[in-house]
């Protein structure tokens, strides 16, 4: 199909995360089609991004002044993109980026990475913001989850980014789904042995009360190890008050810069649940053993015993730490070519192939 006939839409371009190298990944494979987002801030996202050809809402300048508080404007904001004339649209969705008026003559394949979490009961970053406001909340969520039970239409063909993500479709929009995982770059993230490690455990996450991290900080306190923090998030300044002198924090970092500081820890730890965890996959890729919090994306990456371990409490992470468990780099590293851009590529042409 040629490019001119095919569009891709997101919920927004504004961080830099699994999400958007997935966006960047489908606008090369599909020819540099058109990106429709509600919003875009080209300052935070990396370079290569100024070659796509992204086309922002109408509402775009009122999106980025209000932020969070214009969530409840989303889904019209989709509804409202004219897409007449392709006949191919392929949205990438953790928000409203589904909710889309189709041409009678399109086929729509929506690629959700999962059904927004403060929608669906599932830990999010806002539920320890605005607590005064709840009973507002709570109505213009029933609304929100009403739009997006909606959208997804009897002809729209679904792909989850994994298979908890897939159950979390069935059970709330009652459809079936493709699974299609997403990719590491192997060729990026790799073993280099130049790095001694076994210095620091490491964690790379967003800093938010829901991820968990506040366990991990409280064993390595126990332990007296050190561990090194990759993040942001509104939970930073509470976090560093509770860690000692063994304890690191660093904002995000460039790919290049977490490639050195993955191979210089001695084992990654996942503390909290995740949709699927693609840093978790660069990890494996760069050798790195895992220790994941035992649910949902961890459980799909993770080999127990060889490439990692799992828990679910404060004292079965102890138990793991206080002899660091040792895994085999290249076991690791073949692990992650499960999760190779070929196969997605592979895999997705495939998709489309059955619906177009």
């Amino acid at each position: 199909m040629k490019k001119e006939n095919i569009a891709i839409v997101c919920d927004s371009i504004s961080v830099y995360g699994g999400t958007e190298r997935v966006i960047e990944y489908l606008s090369e494979i599909l020819g540099n089609p058109p990106i429709y987002t509600s919003y875009y801030t080209p300052y935070s996202m990396p370079s290569s991004f100024n070659k796509l050809n992204i086309i922002e809402s109408r509402y775009a300048w009122l999106l980025k002044f209000f932020k969070g508080l214009g969530t409840i404007m989303l889904p019209s904001v989709f509804e409202d993109i004219d897409l007449s004339g392709y006949k191919l649209i392929i949205s990438v969705s953790a928000s409203f980026a589904k909710c889309l008026s189709i041409p009678d003559d399109a086929v729509h394949i929506s690629y959700i990475m999962t059904p927004p979490r403060f929608l669906w009961g599932l830990p999010t970053s806002r539920q320890s913001k605005f607590p005064y406001f709840k009973k507002i909340f709570y109505i213009i969520n029933n609304y929100l989850r009403v739009k997006d039970f909606f959208s997804v239409l009897p002809d729209m063909h679904l792909i989850a980014n994994s298979r908890s993500v897939s159950r979390r479709i069935s059970k709330f929009y009652r459809k079936n789904s493709n699974i299609l995982y997403p990719f590491v770059d192997l060729d990026l993230f790799n073993i280099n042995n130049n790095f001694s490690d076994g210095r620091y455990f490491l964690v790379v996450s967003r800093l938010e009360k829901y991820k968990n991290i506040e366990l991990v900080i409280n064993v390595c306190k126990r332990l007296s190890y050190k561990l090194k923090i990759v993040g942001k998030g509104s939970y930073r300044k509470y976090l560093e008050s509770i860690s000692d002198h063994n304890i690191e924090f660093s904002d995000f970092v460039n790919d290049n810069e977490l490639i050195n500081i993955i191979n210089g820890a001695s084992l990654f730890i996942m503390p909290a649940a995740e949709d699927f965890g693609m840093v978790m996959v660069e990890a494996q890729s760069c050798g790195k053993g895992v220790i994941a919090y035992e649910e949902d994306g961890a459980t799909e990456i993770i080999v127990k015993g060889k490439t990692g371990e799992f828990f679910r409490t404060e004292d079965e992470l102890f138990d793991i730490l206080k002899s660091p468990p040792v895994f085999d780099k290249d076991l690791c590293r073949d692990n992650a070519k499960r999760f190779s851009k070929d196969k997605f590529r592979k895999d997705l042409l495939n998709i489309i192939k059955t619906y177009v």
